[in-house]
């Protein structure tokens, strides 16, 4: 007897539960009613499925879809497996077949179809078809297409082309082509990108035209427009510019690379850092050489001939228990047939110290102008002149400010510091 109470009130609640969820609905019709929204044409399908139920108005369960987990909604009622909704709330977990305007989710939406305009879920959010507008939440979002905005803590994963704005706290997957901006906290992978690319750690495309940013390292195949890394850039064909913190590597670049070390094959522009490997057309020159003030130096010359780098360091002989000695870097560019011979013109600088003093005052800027003629494959002789600007602070008591030959222009700048100049001369053995 009491088991038979126990079904009679569990059967009660369920009963309850399914009278309360109609009165909502109708409560949702009424209000939408009061809205004069005009209601939408129902499709042959739905019309089908109205001629089974004859309980509730089906229109009413088409505009608006009220669920908890998948088996227990509103879109039950109207036996239709592929029934369009214009409005979709579910509690917990959704199942519908398509939405066209809005949804939300406790945990998790899942649509068999397409979803447009906004689509927000606590977990995720899984879409069969194409997605229009925003799309956001607090771990995955997937989808066939998007058009729109995409925003997941975790995860975006997207089987076809994304246009407009992706962004995820973690990972971006894209099979096919992102034209917009696409922004992740780790990693973006994407088959081709067309705008702006950024993550915190790596992004990876076959193809890039616009602008690629990451922390540690980008890598595409073809690349229209600017690298940018913190450590590392990698592509195949460059047209643009390529700017690291550490290392940049392209096969064919047309354009410009900056960064401490530039490796390419060919370079139809410029390679700027401290060590620009070029395979085909590049150049590269060790050089020891002397001049009015520092009978020794050496010097490490690398990029393209119309643009490199240069590195230098120097010593004064005349007091090797207490020696003057330099150390800079500058910028070179030869013109010429380096067969025949090569015009030169460097722009320098260079601080100089003393012993195991060194002040960061004391610059010695130089302008070279000089000439470069082969004598064997591997070999050349350079030789010019030199206009020198240094400046330094009088007065110090130790040799640096007696380092100037002779002087044609001398300037006190502001209080104590100084300025001289005087024309010299450089000649030089290069080694390639």
């Amino acid at each position: 007897m009491k088991s038979k109470r126990k079904l009679g009130s569990t059967c009660g609640r369920r009963v309850g539960f399914l009278l309360l969820i109609m009165l909502m609905v109708s409560l949702a019709a009424t209000a939408q009613d009061s809205l004069s929204v005009s209601p939408k044409p129902t499709s042959p399908t739905v019309e089908k499925a109205s001629e089974k139920c004859h309980c509730i108005s089906d229109s009413v369960f088409q505009s608006v879809q009220l669920g908890v987990v998948p088996g227990i909604s509103t879109n039950c009622y109207l036996k239709n497996p592929q029934t369009v909704n214009d409005l979709s709330f579910n509690l917990l977990v959704g199942k519908v077949y398509s939405v066209r305007y809005l949804e939300l989710g406790g945990l998790i939406n899942m649509d068999e179809s397409d979803v447009s305009y906004v689509q927000l879920a606590g977990i995720g959010n899984i879409v069969g078809g194409d997605f229009k507008g925003v799309q956001s939440s607090g771990i995955v979002n997937t989808a066939h297409s998007v058009k729109g905005v995409q925003h997941a803590g975790v995860i975006n994963y997207v089987k076809g082309p994304v246009v407009g704005v992706q962004h995820a706290g973690v990972v971006n997957l894209d099979k096919g082509n992102v034209t917009g901006v696409q922004g992740a906290g780790v990693l973006n992978m994407v088959d081709s990108m067309r705008g702006f690319q950024q993550a915190g750690v790596f992004n990876r495309a076959l193809r890039v035209n616009g602008m690629q940013a990451a922390g540690v390292l980008n890598m595409a195949s073809n690349v229209k427009g600017m690298q940018l890394s913190g450590v590392v850039n990698q592509a195949h064909d460059v047209h643009g510019v390529q700017v690291s913190g550490v290392v940049n590597k392209a096969k064919a670049v047309k354009g410009f690379q900056l960064s401490v070390v530039n490796i390419a094959d060919t370079v139809d522009g410029a390679s700027l850092g401290v060590v620009n490997i070029i395979k085909h057309g590049g150049y590269m020159r060790w050089e020891v050489s002397g001049d009015e003030v520092f009978p020794v130096n050496v010097a490490f010359r690398s990029g393209v001939p119309k643009l490199h780098s240069i590195l230098t360091a120097g010593i004064a002989t005349d007091n090797l228990s207490n020696p003057t000695w330099t150390f800079g870097a500058g910028l070179g560019m030869s013109l010429g047939r380096p067969e025949k011979m090569l015009f030169d013109v460097d722009l320098t600088v260079n601080n100089v110290a003393q012993g195991g003093r060194n002040n960061e005052d004391q610059l010695l800027h130089r302008i070279y102008l000089g000439v470069d003629i082969p004598v064997g494959k591997k070999l050349s002789i350079a030789a010019g002149v030199t206009y020198n600007f240094f400046f330094y602070e009088q007065g110090d008591k130790n040799r640096i400010n007696d380092i100037m030959p002779y002087s044609v222009y001398k300037e006190n700048i502001h209080g104590t510091s100084m300025v001289d100049s005087w024309v010299g001369g450089k000649i030089a053995i290069r080694f390639r």
